[in-house]
């Protein structure tokens, strides 16, 4: 089945270079009208999902809401620093059967319970250096300590923006949740200073 949104006509006499023009500009500005849609309808999204899981969260300066279930120990992970962490990456979005459906984790059972079959996946922690992953994601894994435990829904803009990352369900400026838990972190090598 094909549905025709949007039709652009010709101009009687148009000449085609002038037609492909005016075409360009209008599916420009339809374009960003639907991303400017996208954007504004985000907080809402992220409250509903806060809503519906009954979280009492907090929201940082940068826009990144989150629960801290276990704080962890005093040391913080921090740039340079890689961290190995169990993860379970939900979509805002209930599905069809009503499920927020999980796009990532490091839990097969999980996985596998959701249906997914993830050929060569490793499970288990995974390692993530602190500055290799989304704004948003690092955010939160300095939040908490070794043995530590986050809940945080992560706007686009600090997750996967505008792109999105729709071959594993996350679309255009689409907040995305995570359940994180950190098993260890592993500090970085200082850099070396040289001497004036």
């Amino acid at each position: 089945t094909v549905k025709i949104e949007k039709v652009f006509k010709k101009n009687a006499g148009e000449a085609d270079s002038t037609f492909q023009k005016r075409a360009m500009e209008f599916f420009q500005a339809d374009y960003k009208a639907n991303l400017d849609k996208q954007k504004a309808a985000e907080p809402a999204k992220i409250k509903a999902f806060i809503a519906d899981n009954k979280l009492d969260a907090k929201t940082t300066a940068s826009g990144l809401s989150y629960v801290i279930e276990k704080p962890g120990s005093a040391e913080r992970a921090t740039a340079g620093d890689t961290v190995l962490v169990d993860y379970t990456g939900r979509v805002t979005k209930k599905g069809k059967d009503g499920k927020y459906k999980i796009f990532d984790t490091s839990d097969e059972k999980l996985d596998k319970s959701e249906g997914n079959v993830r050929p060569g996946k490793p499970y288990g922690p995974q390692k993530m250096a602190i500055g290799q992953t989304v704004p948003g994601f690092d955010e939160a894994l300095q939040m908490i300590g070794k043995g530590g435990k986050i809940k945080v829904i992560i706007p686009s803009k600090l997750g996967y923006g505008e792109q999105g990352a729709p071959q594993v369900g996350i679309m255009p400026n689409s907040p995305i949740a995570f359940d994180l838990e950190i098993k260890d972190i592993i500090k970085g090598k200082p850099a070396a200073t040289t001497a004036p």
